[in-house]
C-alpha cells in the first residue's frame, strides 16, 4: 500500500509513542490534518502557533512524554499551478459568515484587523463578501482559484468539496452544522 507523506508522518509519531499534539493548521499542512483524522493522535487546536509551541512544552514538562506542535510555513496564498487562493465570504451575520470565523477562531472584530493588517503589509486583500448563497455560488464558479463554506445542499457541478478533519460533509463526525 502506498502512504502519503502526511500519513507517514502520523505513522511515525503514533510509533514513537505521541499520543497528543497541539497545532494550527493552515493551507500548507492540509493534507496532515486529514491523515490526522484517520490516526490516533488526539490533536488540540490553538489560536495561534506560539500557543502550539507553549502548549507542547508544557505537555512534555507536565507528563514526561515527548510535546509536539504543528505549525505550516506561511500561508497558502496560490493552488497548485499558481493560480490565487481567493476566499468568498457570506456579509456579516450569514451563518456560513460565522463558521468561517468558528473555523478560523476569530471574532468578527479580529477578523477585519486580520485583513486590515494583511492589506496594509501588502501581504493580501480582503475577501470578497457576498451578499446570499446564490451570489457565493456563482462568485465561486466564476473567480478561478475561488473557495468558500457553503452549506452542503447548495452544492452545484462543477464545485469541490473539501475534507474537513478528514471527514466530508454528510460523514459522522463532520464538525460543521
Amino acid at each position: 500500500m502506498k502512504l502519503t507523506g502526511a500519513e507517514i508522518l502520523c505513522q511515525t509519531l503514533e510509533r514513537l509513542g505521541v499520543t497528543d499534539l497541539f497545532g494550527y493548521p493552515g493551507g500548507a499542512i492540509l493534507p496532515v490534518y486529514d491523515a490526522l483524522g484517520k490516526s490516533k493522535l488526539h490533536h488540540v487546536l490553538v489560536r495561534h502557533e506560539q500557543g502550539a509551541t507553549h502548549m507542547a512544552d508544557g505537555y512534555a514538562r507536565a507528563s514526561g512524554g515527548v510535546g509536539v506542535a504543528m505549525a505550516f510555513a506561511g500561508e497558502t496564498r496560490t493552488w497548485p499551478g499558481g493560480t490565487p487562493v481567493k476566499l468568498i465570504i457570506r456579509a456579516p451575520g450569514a451563518h456560513e459568515r460565522e463558521v468561517v470565523l468558528r473555523l478560523l477562531r476569530l471574532s468578527e472584530d479580529e477578523y477585519a484587523r486580520y485583513w486590515t493588517t494583511q492589506a496594509y503589509r501588502g501581504e493580501g486583500t480582503e475577501p470578497v463578501a457576498v451578499f446570499s448563497n446564490g451570489m457565493q455560488k456563482e462568485a465561486v464558479l466564476a473567480i478561478p482559484g475561488a473557495i468558500a463554506v457553503m452549506d452542503a445542499r447548495d452544492l452545484k457541478p462543477g464545485l469541490k468539496v473539501m475534507k474537513i478533519e478528514g471527514k466530508l460533509p454528510g460523514e459522522e463526525g463532520y464538525p460543521l452544522h
